[in-house]
């Protein structure tokens, strides 16, 4: 990957965007990613999960080059520029590199809701690493919305197809992708948020295509014998709905806003999510399990009400 000079694209960075404005945008991103969740997970019914996230990128990395050069977005100096890039090596690289072998192992209603407890552990790591004291009430909040996701993940619903080590795996890419989201606060205020998001998913998309051949030799992962061209068009086009929108919504959101603040709308993530996977897969969850989709909901509003 070359990044092109600071003069290479002229046009200065757009304006942070007001509150409501920005809040918009997070909230079009959770909603592209909840309802991307059943997408996914039915299109991982013919393709393997390495080989689906890779189609998935490149479609999404040539709507975003080509949204770039069309609309004249300036692009970083080449050192901030790599800088930059780098954070796609959290996410979609690892992050999705882990979830999505995850989500194939386990249900999509379980995905959805597993991904509530991002702001959660967004506030944890920015506490954590910046000195943004946590409140009280938001560490309560945070250890009730982690005991309702063992609440959703403690069975399968009756559908079969949820797995201890599929759940496992979405908690750590979900982990990997709240560490990605306060890297890039402190990174997009000065990078356009179109090119950023471009950078990050080329350097995500080539971690992919070194760890793909790996997975196949190892076993890991089997490549199909023939799909069909309609699968594949599939695939690639759900790329721009699971990482080129969203990211790009997202990040033009995070210019605006705190990353503890605009980590609050991915609370609403599961309500698509869950939404989408019953009615496209026809899923379904047990009572104890939609109890802890509300304690998760719950906790993660309290935490948006303290923050405020």
């Amino acid at each position: 990957m070359t990044v092109p000079r600071d003069d290479a694209l002229t046009d200065p960075l757009p304006r942070p965007l007001g509150a409501g404005r920005a809040m918009l945008c997070l909230i079009g991103a959770a909603a592209a990613w909840g309802l991307s969740i059943p997408i996914t997970k039915g299109l991982l019914d013919t393709l393997p999960p390495l080989t689906l996230l890779a189609l998935q990128l490149f479609g999404s990395i040539a709507a975003l080059w080509t949204a770039t050069l069309v609309a004249r977005r300036r692009l970083p100096p080449r050192r901030a520029g790599w800088r930059a890039a780098a954070t796609g090596l959290l996410e979609p690289g690892l992050a999705y590199a882990v979830a999505v072998p995850g989500l194939a192992l386990t249900s999509a209603t379980h995905a959805a809701i597993i991904s509530a407890v991002e702001p959660a552990m967004i506030v944890v790591i920015v506490w954590a690493a910046f000195g943004e004291r946590a409140s009280r009430t938001v560490l309560l909040a945070t250890a009730l919305a982690i005991g309702g996701v063992i609440l959703v993940t403690g069975g399968d619903g009756g559908d079969g197809v949820a797995s201890f080590v599929g759940d496992g795996l979405l908690a750590l890419g979900t982990l990997l992708a709240a560490v990605y989201v306060t890297a890039s606060s402190r990174i997009v205020a000065a990078i356009d948020p179109l090119p950023l998001a471009a950078l990050q998913q080329s350097v995500g998309l080539a971690l992919i295509v070194v760890l793909l051949p790996l997975a196949v030799v190892s076993g890991l992962e089997t490549l199909p014998s023939s799909v069909p061209p309609l699968v594949v068009a599939a695939a690639v086009a759900s790329g721009l709905a699971q990482y080129s929108l969203p990211f790009w919504l997202y990040l033009t959101g995070l210019r605006s806003v705190p990353a503890n603040v605009a980590s609050l709308p991915l609370a609403l993530t599961p309500v698509f999510g869950v939404t989408g996977a019953l009615v496209l897969l026809g899923e379904r969850m047990a009572p104890v399990q939609w109890l802890g989709c509300a304690v998760v909901i719950g906790a993660v509003v309290a935490i948006a009400r303290r923050r405020g």
